[in-house]
């Protein structure tokens, strides 16, 4: 079932095509600038669109459990609350429902987001990471060789 799709921002997802899937959906880099808890009007709204026909969880790499489950209240979504890092598997354990429906990964990294999917044998939709005016030449060169991974693979 590893199917790999881009679109060049997640505001730009085609919410028409995911309908009755378990999403889980990745913070930072893709719905928030890195670090950041401003969702936009256009992120939120589709969103909220996603969350009305299907079951939305967010999950982040980055720890800070109140700021993510700040970000899903506000679009309706769940938060999977773990100090278990992608890609690892075992997050699936956390996911409510799991083997009852398809499950698409949308993310803007390969390397965590992309092998999660591969390691739990669902869809990805690969998306442009959002910017922070704050970002490192080293984080810069990170997304870059991600994305060139992405396409090699």
């Amino acid at each position: 079932m590893s199917s790999r799709q881009r679109y060049f921002y997640f505001s730009e997802i085609d919410t028409e095509t995911l309908v009755n899937n378990i999403i889980i959906l990745d913070i930072d880099g893709t719905i928030v600038a890195d670090g950041s808890d401003n969702v936009s009007s256009e992120v939120k709204t589709k969103l909220e669109k996603l969350v009305n026909t299907n079951s939305v969880f967010l999950l982040s790499n980055k720890k800070n459990h109140e700021r993510n489950k700040k970000i899903a209240d506000m679009v309706g979504a769940k938060y999977i609350e773990t100090d278990i890092r992608k890609p690892s598997y075992k997050i699936i354990k956390l996911i409510e429902n799991f083997n009852s429906q398809k499950v698409v990964v949308v993310g803007d990294k390969f390397l965590t987001d992309g092998l999660f999917s591969k390691n739990i044998k669902a869809s990805f939709i690969k998306i442009n990471h959002l910017t922070a005016p704050h970002e490192s030449l080293f984080t810069r060169l990170s997304y870059w060789f991600d994305s060139l991974f992405f396409w090699i693979v």
